[in-house]
């Protein structure tokens, strides 16, 4: 089996309906850009929820049925949890996803397409927010580093101050 090109790991705990929504525009923009998971793989960590996780992934596999899923024994917390996930990776590229976040319609196909044009892409920054930030989406950057020196530029600064206070 040749490598996919992105995994998508969402980790997860006690957040059955969140993890309803978000995996339900996840899994039907996968099944209809890949049904066949050439290219896309999903994986879902679930930290030893007590709720209906397990029934959640087994629904939406309904959809997209190429999500894989491992549960925690404990709860490991989120920090570790998230390195779990992404151990599960298969692609070569991996998105942490938020299991409470909700992918825009033609979300994933705009990310495939960014992933498939740069191919030394070392950062991609695509998502939308509620309030209006500086960066073009979606933002690209060969790395980490470019992408925090964009974010340090005289230019952001103002915009930077002012989000960490929303933030803190």
């Amino acid at each position: 089996m040749s490598q996919k090109l992105l995994s998508i790991c969402i980790p997860t705990r006690n957040r059955q309906g969140y993890l309803r929504e978000s995996l339900s525009a996840l899994a039907s923009q996968a099944a209809r850009i890949d049904p066949a998971a050439q290219r896309l793989h999903i994986h879902v960590s679930d930290n030893a929820s007590t709720d209906a996780t397990p029934a959640v992934v087994d629904e939406m596999r309904r959809i997209f049925p190429h999500i894989t899923y491992s549960r925690n024994e404990a709860n490991v917390g989120a920090d570790r949890n998230v390195i779990v996930c992404v151990r599960h990776a298969l692609g070569r590229f991996t998105w942490v996803y938020g299991d409470d976040d909700i992918l825009q319609p033609g979300g994933l196909e705009t990310v495939v397409r960014a992933l498939d044009e740069v191919p030394d892409l070392g950062l991609l920054v695509a998502f939308r927010t509620s309030f209006d930030l500086f960066l073009q989406r979606p933002a690209t950057f060969p790395g980490f580093r470019e992408y925090a020196a964009e974010c340090r530029s005289e230019e952001h600064t103002s915009e930077l101050q002012s989000l960490r206070h929303l933030v803190c």
